[in-house]
C-alpha cells in the first residue's frame, strides 16, 4: 500500500471511529446517553443556576419531533412557567443559528420549534424572572470527534 493510500485509510478509519462516539446530551434518559459531567435536574436535563433561580434544559422527543422543554425553579422548588420569559439560541458548527422563544405548557416552558439534528451546538439561554435577568452559555456537542493535528496535516 502506498503512503498516500495508507494515510487515506487512516483518515477514513478515524472518521468512522468518531461516528459512534457521542458527547453528553441535554437529556440522556430521552436520548440514551451516559451520565455527563454537569449537574442534572429532576427531569434529567442540564441544570443551570443563578442565585436561588435555576432552569433545567431538556430536549424532549418521545413521540414528537425534538423540542425544548425547560423547567424553572426558585429555591429548589418548581415555579409556574408563566413566571419566566425564556429564549434559547443554538449556534451550530456550520454557522447556522437557531433561535427559540418559549411559552408555558403544563409545568414547563415549551420551545417554539423543532431542534433539528444534529444536536451539536453552542447554547445560549436567557431568562427573566422576578425582574431579574439570567444568562448562561454552554457547549452541547453530539457526535463530534477530534483529529490530531498531525493526522489532519497528513
Amino acid at each position: 500500500m502506498s503512503p498516500t493510500t495508507s494515510r487515506l485509510a487512516l483518515l477514513a478509519a478515524l472518521a468512522v471511529a468518531g461516528c459512534g462516539s457521542e458527547s453528553p446530551k441535554e437529556a440522556p434518559a430521552e436520548h440514551g446517553a451516559a451520565a455527563p459531567d454537569y449537574e442534572r435536574g429532576p427531569h434529567n436535563g442540564r441544570l443551570l443556576k443563578s442565585g436561588d433561580f435555576a432552569v433545567e434544559v431538556t430536549i424532549f422527543e418521545d413521540g414528537v419531533p425534538p423540542e425544548h422543554h425547560v423547567y424553572a425553579y426558585r429555591g429548589g422548588k418548581p415555579i409556574p412557567p408563566s413566571e419566566v420569559q425564556l429564549a434559547v439560541t443554538l449556534s451550530r458548527l456550520d454557522g447556522e443559528v437557531n433561535r427559540f422563544s418559549f411559552a408555558p405548557e403544563s409545568d414547563y416552558l415549551k420551545g417554539s420549534g423543532t431542534v433539528t439534528e444534529p444536536h451539536s451546538f453552542d447554547v445560549t439561554v436567557n431568562a427573566v424572572e422576578g425582574g431579574r435577568t439570567h444568562n448562561w452559555k454552554f457547549e452541547s456537542y453530539e457526535g463530534r470527534t477530534t483529529i490530531a493535528p498531525l493526522s489532519a496535516r497528513q
